[in-house]
């Protein structure tokens, strides 16, 4: 153990000073004069501390971020659970945050794309003509291709005396005002540090603190878009089962679950602004162990909530200009 780094967990305050003052023996525990915190002096020396297995941002190699994203996962469903894990004192890496669960959307994403590449070859097209296959694959790789933008976009092709036309249905209409106010209700909590500094500094903070917090929402977009393939992943499912066998009770079961499976998909867009609440007063309680945590809590949950519900607005409002064929009801 050394003495050299010998800083804050929270503030980062040199606490050297401190430790030259000691004559006989270390204590275990201490308290910053800057910022009144409370810590181990284990924490604050010990340089191994820093690091926590399973946490995706102490994640070396790509197999263990892979396996620690899920670890990770597993552990902000519950805020209260991951700060209990993740303390101040922990080493912060803003950019593995975002990498574990964006390499995991990918792989979900790439496989739902090629489930639908091979169900899309193996049913017949709608003119009642055979199977694409490998030998007229320039009249069906594009259609292939478009698949990779779903959901946010639907596309197909087709020939016209003037050659091959692609028709582009933006999908993302149908969900741009629930995914602009959660982007909102995201972004909204370390923005607000951002423009109310005074909080910041109030509390002592660093933004590597604040941007920990504030990166682990965006998991909640990648929970709703793995959820959106994973029910591209059964359709076509379906459709393959169906075109190698015949069976239709492949369809009947999915038409009695699917309900379901549309409700629960859809009760995730509420679930996400009612879970970044509670994530923030648990980081700002116990994650930060701030002063009044649960009064800043409350007032910039109301700034969150009110900019959410602008941003929704607008979002509905160039979802009608921007989809003629959309009528509110």
């Amino acid at each position: 153990m050394s003495s050299a780094h010998a800083l804050c967990p929270r503030c980062h305050y040199d606490q050297r000073g401190t430790i030259e003052t000691w004559n006989d023996s270390c204590p275990l525990r201490g308290r910053c004069c800057e910022c009144g915190l409370e810590y181990e002096w284990g924490d604050v020396l010990n340089p191994f501390r820093g690091r926590l297995p399973g946490l995706v941002e102490h994640a070396r190699g790509v197999p263990q971020l892979v396996r620690w994203t899920f670890t990770t996962f597993g552990w902000i469903i519950l805020p209260h659970r991951f700060w209990k894990r993740v303390e101040l004192h922990h080493t912060i890496s803003l950019r593995t945050i975002l990498l574990g669960p964006l390499l995991v959307m990918a792989v979900f994403h790439f496989a739902a794309w090629v489930l639908a590449v091979i169900a899309f070859l193996l049913t017949p097209p709608n003119t009642g003509g055979p199977p694409a296959s490998l030998d007229t694959i320039d009249d069906w790789w594009l259609d292939a291709a478009l698949l990779m933008a779903e959901p946010f976009a639907r596309g197909a092709t087709w020939y016209s005396p003037s050659g091959r036309s692609i028709y582009v249905d933006w999908t993302v209409l149908l969900f741009l005002d629930r995914l602009l106010a959660l982007v909102t209700c995201v972004l909204a909590w370390p923005l607000l540090f951002m423009v109310l500094p005074i909080t910041r500094r109030a509390g002592k903070l660093r933004w590597s603190h604040i941007w920990r917090a504030g990166l682990y929402p965006f998991w909640w977009l990648v929970v709703l878009h793995i959820s959106d393939r994973l029910i591209a992943v059964g359709n076509s499912l379906i459709m393959i089962v169906y075109s190698l066998t015949g069976d239709t009770r492949a369809y009947q079961v999915a038409e009695a679950v699917n309900p379901t499976v549309v409700f629960l998909a859809n009760t995730l867009w509420f679930i996400g602004p009612a879970w970044i609440l509670a994530w923030w007063y648990v980081a700002l309680r116990r994650g930060f162990r701030l002063e009044r945590a649960g009064l800043l809590w409350a007032v910039l949950g109301v700034a969150v909530l009110a900019a959410s519900a602008i941003i929704f607005l607008g979002g509905w409002y160039l979802r009608v200009v921007l989809d003629p064929y959309w009528t509110p009801v």
